[in-house]
């Protein structure tokens, strides 16, 4: 409200519905987002089923996610009695090379790519992996049968599946690899946790494409894909909803100005890719 000058929140809410363009600019200035080219306006049409988002602009959502100081935080990890915290810049890493070993590995711009697993760094890696490159993720929840995997698989034509040899889940191992080999043919890309499971010819470890040679975030426009999430399916077929790069920046506006979320804090939030 100081930003804009406007006392009371009733109007300052006012003015985010009455002046979208406005609110917006206000918004993409507070993230501060890594163009590298910036946009003509902030709605390209009045269109409200189709506003056309950032027209003209050029950028990585990946590359604004992992901006930062290197030694800062990025993510916390392990059990209560034992965390870990990658940093920015390990994970800046880390991404970079996965997006590399997928495009050593024949992957190009527009390809989608599953991932069908728990929420873990390998997850975190993987996603904005994928995206670096010019993927397309297909979120799948960890906790499908191999159908409901294979219904996920089959709508969005993925190349590829990124998931983990098995899970974990209240003392109980259970299957993640299986499910997804029954599921489909395109080739798995799996964590090994250490159960000592057999690939098949087409499939590759995790750490084969994990080790590639960087590259950078790959630039495109606001309205590139980037995920393929899913409704849950329980009245029917599931739904396919896709997310563009615009998306985060309206969940990154979620979070700054609905949950207070400021530059060093820590957020949990317990869920996996598929959700």
């Amino acid at each position: 409200m100081e930003a804009v000058g406007i006392d009371g929140f009733d109007a300052f809410h006012r003015w985010s519905v009455e002046d979208p363009d406005g609110f917006w600019a206000l918004v993409i200035d507070q993230l501060d987002l890594p163009f590298s080219s910036p946009p003509t306006a902030i709605r390209g049409s009045e269109d409200p089923a189709d506003p056309h988002w950032l027209p003209g602009a050029t950028f990585s959502i990946v590359e604004a996610c992992l901006s930062g100081f290197p030694d800062d935080p990025a993510i916390a990890h392990g059990t209560a009695s034992a965390v870990t915290v990658l940093t920015r810049g390990n994970l800046r890493d880390r991404v970079r090379a996965f997006a590399g070993g997928l495009v050593e590995a024949g992957y190009e711009p527009g390809s989608r790519m599953a991932i069908a697993m728990p929420m873990t760094v390998d997850a975190v890696v993987a996603y904005l992996g994928i995206i670096a490159m010019g993927g397309v993720v297909v979120s799948i929840a960890d906790s499908f049968a191999s159908t409901e995997i294979q219904t996920r698989l089959t709508i969005t034509e993925a190349e590829a599946v990124v998931t983990q040899d098995v899970t974990r889940r209240a003392g109980k191992t259970l299957p993640m690899y299986e499910k997804c080999a029954e599921a489909t043919e395109v080739p798995c890309i799996v964590v090994d946790t250490g159960v000592g499971a057999r690939l098949r010819d087409q499939d590759v470890w995790f750490s084969t494409i994990a080790d590639g040679d960087p590259v950078e975030p790959a630039h495109s426009d606001a309205l590139a894909h980037t995920n393929i999430l899913f409704s849950s399916g329980t009245t029917g077929e599931p739904k396919a909803i896709p997310w563009s790069q615009v998306t985060p920046i309206k969940a990154a506006m979620d979070g700054r100005f609905h949950h207070d979320i400021h530059a060093g804090d820590v957020v949990a939030w317990p869920t996996n890719l598929g959700w």
